[in-house]
Order: structure tokens, then C-alpha cells, then sequence
């Protein structure tokens, strides 16, 4: 990118806001990572309360 030198800012507002959302795609990843990891978990404990409740229910017949 060519900075306009008659800018008084220099470019600084562009590249305070390019850094800005990198920030922010960087704090979006994260959460969805831990999105994606709490997703994971949640599955876990419903294959085992599934697994559980087959178990319960073979040991009744």
C-alpha cells in the first residue's frame, strides 16, 4: 500500500485498524476453538450417559 504522504496520520488510523481486526479474527478463532472443544466434550458425556442408560436398561430385561 502506498501511504499518501500529505496524510497527516501517516496511514497510522489504516494500519490501527488493520491490527485492530486482526485482533479481533485472532479472539474469533480462539473462541470458536473453544467452541469446538466444549462441542467435543458435550458429545463425550452423551456417548457415555447413552452408554450408561443401554447398560441400565440390558441389566433390567
Amino acid at each position: 500500500m502506498e501511504i499518501d504522504r500529505t496524510d497527516p496520520w501517516d496511514g497510522t488510523l489504516y494500519l490501527a485498524r488493520r491490527h485492530q481486526a486482526a485482533l479481533w479474527a485472532d479472539d474469533d478463532a480462539a473462541a470458536r476453538a473453544r467452541r469446538v472443544v466444549a462441542a467435543r466434550r458435550w458429545a463425550r458425556r452423551a456417548e457415555r450417559a447413552t452408554r450408561r442408560a443401554a447398560r441400565a436398561s440390558a441389566a433390567v430385561r
